[in-house]
């Protein structure tokens, strides 16, 4: 694939290789729910999205999560606003960091 023949604005420059081929810079989106793999076993979720703040819990093997917010770029770490216990009238909300092999995307969850 040729680069585009026409000047992309300069927001489009990070969804597109030097060939012209568009990429998905996100793996999670907001509304998504995954499950907490077992590299991903006690995972900590925090105040705020950053690894000085303080740690609200860990997440464990099987343990369901929903994206509600984010990417937030801290410390070189990309980070999400995420819920937990799901099925709780009010669910848990903190930040964790995006790092693939800890997250298996729950399919018809």
């Amino acid at each position: 694939n040729a680069a585009p023949e026409f000047p992309l604005p300069a927001w489009a420059s990070s969804y597109v290789l030097l060939e012209g081929v568009p990429v998905d810079v996100l793996a999670f989106h907001i509304g998504d729910i995954y499950r907490i793999t077992g590299a991903g076993d006690k995972l900590n979720v925090r105040m705020k999205p950053s690894r000085f703040t303080d740690v609200v819990w860990q997440l464990r093997t099987g343990e369901y999560v929903k994206i509600i917010e984010g990417p937030v770029d801290a410390q070189g770490l990309t980070w999400w606003k995420i819920q937990v216990n799901l099925e709780a009238e009010t669910p848990l909300e903190g930040w964790a960091v995006e790092y693939l092999d800890w997250y298996e995307r729950a399919w018809g969850q």
